[in-house]
């Protein structure tokens, strides 16, 4: 059984994008852009077109090991930034026989990833929708079988209100950052529906983690 993660394209790419993310850079980046959410603010265009906002390794290996688990092959992701968390969501679409739609709005970073996914070797399926995600994730129109939400945090529940009818019995949603305020709205939601979602938090680092599975008709 293959495990893309271990792919020396995949691994390289990886080990050189964490390396140039840089931790202290990468934290001051975060902490800039939390306190202009806290002052009810989003960041400039500047802020956003350098910070990585990535996830760290051991979030990107429980997705991979959450993808793989559930067989998805067609998976959606709300926020790529640099394509540190879709490499992740790749490397197990990839095994899994499928394919990721991922979005992000800055075009800086849509062409930055796409180069660190040809470096990486898996371009050929990764589709970038460039823009405002509740507009541009408008065109998936097959049945989605993993979700995986670290875009704004206030749009989690629009972004899931609107691709939930092409959710199917079993789809795996994970939701990033859960302990962040502005995705109160979207956990009540989660929540609140047991007819519709299994779900219960991991408490990692850099906010926890949502893991959630629709299990309607």
């Amino acid at each position: 059984m293959h495990n893309s993660l271990q792919d020396k394209k995949i691994a390289r790419t990886l080990d050189r994008l964490y390396k140039d993310m840089g931790e202290w850079r990468e934290t001051a980046h975060t902490i800039k852009i939390l306190l202009r959410r806290i002052w009810g603010s989003r960041p400039n265009g500047e802020e956003l077109a350098t910070a990585y906002l990535a996830i760290p390794r051991d979030k990107g290996e429980l997705l991979y090991t959450l993808l793989r688990s559930s067989g998805a092959r067609h998976v959606v992701e709300f926020g790529m930034s640099f394509g540190i968390s879709t490499l992740y969501l790749a490397a197990g679409a990839r095994d899994n026989g499928g394919t990721v739609i991922t979005t992000e709005k800055v075009a800086v970073k849509c062409e930055a990833a796409a180069n660190h996914f040809k470096e990486a070797g898996v371009s050929e399926i990764v589709k970038i929708l460039k823009g405002d995600a509740l507009e541009t994730l408008k065109t998936v129109t097959k049945p989605i079988e993993f979700l995986f939400l670290d875009g704004w945090k206030d749009i989690y529940l629009p972004i899931v209100e609107m691709l939930e009818p092409r959710f199917k019995k079993g789809t795996m949603i994970v939701a990033d950052n859960a302990k962040m305020r502005d995705v109160a709205p979207y956990l009540d939601y989660i929540r609140m529906h047991p007819e519709k979602y299994a779900t219960c938090f991991i408490d990692k680092r850099f906010g926890g983690m949502e893991v959630s599975c629709y299990i309607g008709d």
